[in-house]
């Protein structure tokens, strides 16, 4: 094992990767914490054998000769020939150095790929099993810095341990550093799970902040699809990610408070059919709907009763007139401002509402075209067949069928609403 400066740890190839990951100093403290109790030496070190920590508890030996550029070198390939070895074997690999002492190499994997291991050791070992491996044997060198008897008299006072008291030792090692690198881990992918979904909710917040209801409508079920992909195994887990999204974009419009928990609605929306895409999709689209109402409310009050209105009638045959009437706002100043808050006409947000929530029964019941077209108002199921095709580029037979595939047409989303 090597020694290195704090400069080196940082511009070391591979430590960029590895601290993204771990901590320097909580490794540091593991080592020493590890170091007074079992007398054993450490340091951390990338694929390559250079560390990535300071030296813990190194013997004077060690250290000494580390100053040496050719022990230097042989120190690195071994520490890499450690690292290689626990890899292959998937555990712990205890070994002899080139210097003749008992060394243990703990890997640190991530993902299916090596970022390095943690060294312990400098033992001397005099019952060793026959096999285990002697690199002074397989790394022949120049000893020539070896032979000065005062090298030779520091030797001998690295400590002394059986094999089965060092194995001990070191699988109590082992043990320790895999719960921490399954915690470490656990902590990034986290970390970067919520990053992800970060990214998620912004993207829609920019298309709310725009005004942009067909861009919306377009992204959402990319969105969805993105969501689901990340952890399609786990329903809690994804009901708690699409929350996630949920709350940052209704925080978004009023930070003080929590709308998605002081909407049921909103929670409770197919929760039943969770674990399906389409299903999540609805729910998203609900709560989009929900939001760019907020924020045209906030911005003009007429809204509230225009969007009361609509909701109020989703199952009416709506129409300019009837809208204007009720809402006591005239044809040309109500388009102006779905124009401004909405960039869609009135007709196309209802058609729009309308057609997203009859996907709902056709991805969810049997009802036939005709029934779930009457429901929303539309007295022919031919003028509801042209109006579906126009918004979602794909008859209603087509729709079914992508359904039952469970999986939204990348190429049909791409021509939504454009």
């Amino acid at each position: 094992m090597e020694k290195h400066s704090d400069t080196d740890f940082i511009n070391s190839p591979g430590s960029e990767y590895f601290t993204k990951v771990f901590k320097r100093n909580t490794l540091e403290e593991i080592q020493r914490r590890i170091a007074d109790v079992t007398e054993l030496a450490f340091v951390t070190v990338n694929s390559e054998g250079i560390p990535l920590t300071s030296n813990t508890a190194f013997s004077e030996y060690c250290r000494r000769l580390q100053m040496n550029p050719c022990a230097e070198q042989y120190c690195s390939a071994s520490n890499a020939f450690g690292c290689a070895m626990a890899t292959k074997v998937g555990e712990k690999y205890i070994y002899f150095c080139p210097c003749g002492l008992l060394e243990v190499a703990i890997p640190i994997i991530v993902n299916g790929h090596l970022l390095g291991g943690i060294m312990g050791g400098q033992v001397r070992c005099d019952d060793a099993p026959s096999d285990t491996v002697k690199l002074q044997e397989q790394m022949p060198q120049n000893k020539s810095y070896l032979v000065n008897p005062e090298f030779m008299e520091l030797y001998d006072k690295n400590v002394t341990m059986s094999y089965s008291q060092f194995e001990g030792i070191a699988s109590l090692v082992s043990m320790i550093v895999t719960q921490y690198v399954e915690k470490e881990i656990l902590a990034v992918t986290y970390k970067n799970e919520r990053y992800a979904l970060d990214q998620q909710a912004t993207t829609l917040i920019q298309s709310l902040d725009s005004h942009d209801y067909r861009h919306m409508l377009k992204i959402l079920p990319e969105i969805v699809d993105e969501v689901i992909s990340s952890d399609h195994d786990d329903s809690k887990n994804l009901r708690n990610r699409f929350f996630h999204i949920g709350e940052l974009i209704l925080r978004s419009l009023e930070p003080e408070k929590n709308l998605l928990a002081e909407n049921e609605d909103i929670l409770k929306h197919n929760v039943l059919y969770a674990d399906r895409k389409v299903s999540w999709f609805f729910w998203m689209y609900d709560l989009m709907d929900y939001a760019f109402q907020k924020k045209a409310e906030s911005r003009n009050d007429a809204f509230r009763f225009i969007c009361g209105y609509i909701d109020e009638n989703i199952c009416e045959d709506i129409n300019l007139g009837s809208l204007t009437e009720s809402c006591h706002i005239s044809q040309s100043y109500l388009s102006r401002l779905f124009q401004q808050m909405f960039s869609v006409s009135v007709m196309e947000y209802i058609h729009l509402k309308k057609i997203n929530k009859a996907k709902v029964y056709f991805a969810q019941t049997d009802q036939t075209v005709g029934d779930v077209a009457f429901k929303f108002g539309y007295n022919e199921s031919g003028y509801f067949c042209k109006v579906f095709k126009k918004y979602e580029h794909m008859t209603v037979l087509e729709y079914k069928d992508m359904v039952r595939r469970n999986s939204f047409n990348k190429d049909s989303v791409d021509k939504k609403v454009v």
